[in-house]
């Protein structure tokens, strides 16, 4: 296994003009014809070209190779020949991960984000980016259709979607945020799965309701709340032998609170005693002064003003500090969390570590460049598709120049150097 180690030069790159079907180059003067080594890169790429002169592996990858196309890329860290270096290098990159993002655990509304990182920085950046996008007729439109598509089929939902399309304005956003089982349900489920096509129809009530709680006044005394829920048994379990105090979580999208914690626990009742469902208390603590941590009391847009709710912005983060069970109850536990603006600066960091040339885009085209960055080739592909459509000559251009620079959507790839 030494052998391989000290011989192999591994060149990942995406498909370039001078070499289209090219996706990965080994050298190695060692390998032997038919070896299981020779099997085992086949199978991670079928457009393999094995080497094993090595003064001709260096004539071909001069051929595809352009350095200065390649360190204008934001995905490269680095191009070095030296194995030393490499390693030097990538030693560097797991210790900072290590550092800064501890272990991922994820569930139903609430994710550990220390290891999930991108996926906060996502929702971070949306919630940047939406801000900006242009509130046109058309993205009206697009909100409208999304969730009579949602709810054809249902006569009852129909009916208030009516009355939705026809009377909605932005100011009046949070109120029917507020409606029971109505359109929260369909944006919450949308930004939890990250679905592109979804978001992107519903950018103009997801901007109304960033903008509506910006708004809002900030707290100007400690604040606890509630959330009640109920939570596979396994994933409680995970949660309680992983998460360490101090560890950070993020909603998965705008998240519903209570003051009142009698009133939060009639949402996460077991009634039908499941014995795979364990009922499940989030008590957040909310300190004054928080800076990056947007959330609101929305009882006054709410026709039931006795839930006294409390709403997150979408990328709220918040410590994780201990779980208890319930005192008051068997087998229903307390998590305490506390709001803190950690998260947001976290995500800070990444954008200015790693997305520089990103603020000189457009709000639209930035979202789309931060999918690219995350390795997200589907979804970009489908979120610059959708921003085609309706976009004009000069963003076109945009688009269709960063498509081609980013080919790797195209391919699934990623360049690297070594």
């Amino acid at each position: 296994m030494t052998r391989y180690v000290e011989a192999v030069d591994l060149l990942w790159l995406n498909s370039l003009s001078s070499a289209d079907s090219i996706r990965l180059v080994w050298c190695d003067p060692c390998l032997e014809i038919e070896s299981e080594t020779e099997k085992i890169l086949r199978a991670i790429d079928p457009s393999l070209v094995l080497i094993t002169d090595v003064s001709l592996c260096e004539t071909i990858v001069k051929k595809v190779h352009r350095d200065e196309y390649l360190k204008s890329r934001s995905k490269i860290d680095i191009i070095c020949d030296s194995p030393s270096i490499l390693i030097e290098r990538i030693t560097y990159c797991l210790d900072s991960i290590k550092r800064l993002y501890a272990y991922e655990h994820e569930q139903q509304s609430v994710r550990n984000l220390s290891k999930e990182t991108a996926a906060f920085i996502w929702f971070h950046i949306l919630r940047n980016v939406v801000r900006h996008f242009e509130k046109s007729p058309q993205a009206k439109n697009d909100m409208i259709e999304h969730f009579r598509e949602y709810y054809q089929g249902n006569p009852a939902q129909s009916k208030r979607l009516v009355e939705f399309a026809e009377t909605y304005e932005s100011d009046h956003a949070l109120w029917w945020y507020t409606q029971p089982s109505f359109i929260s349900d369909i944006i919450n489920k949308t930004l939890r799965a990250r679905d592109i096509d979804g978001l992107f129809s519903l950018r103009y009530c997801i901007v109304d309701l960033c903008q509506l709680l910006d708004e809002l006044p900030r707290l100007t005394e400690h604040l606890t709340v509630h959330r009640a829920m109920l939570m596979d048994r396994d994933k409680f379990e995970q949660m309680k032998e992983h998460m360490n105090k101090g560890d950070l979580v993020s909603t998965r999208g705008f998240l519903s609170t209570s003051r009142d914690r009698k009133m939060a626990e009639k949402f996460g009742f077991n009634d039908s005693g499941d014995p795979n469902k364990v009922e499940i208390i989030y008590e957040i603590d909310v300190p004054v002064g928080l800076k990056r941590i947007v959330c609101g009391d929305i009882s006054i847009y709410s026709q039931f003003q006795e839930e006294k709710e409390i709403l997150f912005d979408l990328d709220s983060s918040f410590e994780f500090v201990e779980v208890l069970e319930d005192p008051d109850k068997t087998d229903r536990w307390i998590i305490r969390l506390e709001a803190n603006d950690r998260g947001a600066l976290l995500a800070d960091k990444y954008v200015t570590d790693s997305n520089r040339e990103l603020t000189e885009s457009s709000a639209e085209i930035l979202f789309g460049k931060l999918l690219i960055n995350m390795s997200d080739a589907d979804q970009a592909i489908k979120y610059f598709q959708q921003l085609l459509s309706q976009s004009n000559g000069s963003q076109k251009s945009q688009i269709e120049l960063i498509w081609a620079g980013n080919n790797s959507i195209l391919c699934g790839g990623a360049f690297l150097y070594p």
